[in-house]
């Protein structure tokens, strides 16, 4: 079997880019911040985390970290490259996740996710959402 190439679940995440948010939304009619993560492994086949469908959009402590921390493999924050996943907190709490794209022509990364307050998947410089970034992820069975 050969590995999925990092590159190609961030090319998959850029096309996400303008879907409208919606919590709990799965497909390119509304999409929030897990689903955009399923949506994009799903077409590489990666097996990442199990849809729990009733989540709150007020995640508290392991609800929205724990499936990434049993399904994925860990990545530092200083890492990170194309296709990996960053989990971002508001408080104490973890509550938000996007994926990581980068710029081939100066290198800067950015970060694809569904924001609830933009009602849409937006891609954000990475630098400017990076005070809030706590943990990184990266898919199983990708170079």
């Amino acid at each position: 079997m050969s590995l999925v190439k990092r590159k190609d679940i961030a090319a998959e995440a850029r096309t996400w880019v303008g879907v409208r948010y919606r919590h709990l939304g799965r497909n390119r009619d509304g999409i929030d911040c897990v689903g955009l993560i399923l949506k994009v492994a799903e077409p590489f086949d990666l097996h990442t985390y199990p849809d729990k469908i009733a989540y709150s959009r007020d995640s508290r402590g392991h609800e929205l970290l724990q499936p990434f921390k049993e399904h994925m493999d860990r990545v530092l924050l200083r890492d990170v490259g194309n296709g990996d996943v960053v989990m971002f907190k508001s408080g104490p709490y973890p509550h938000h996740c996007g994926i990581v794209v980068t710029d081939d022509s100066d290198g800067r990364r950015y970060i694809v996710h569904a924001e609830a307050h933009a009602r849409k998947v937006s891609i954000t410089a990475m630098e400017i959402m990076v005070d809030s970034a706590i943990m990184a992820f990266r898919f199983r069975g990708t170079e």
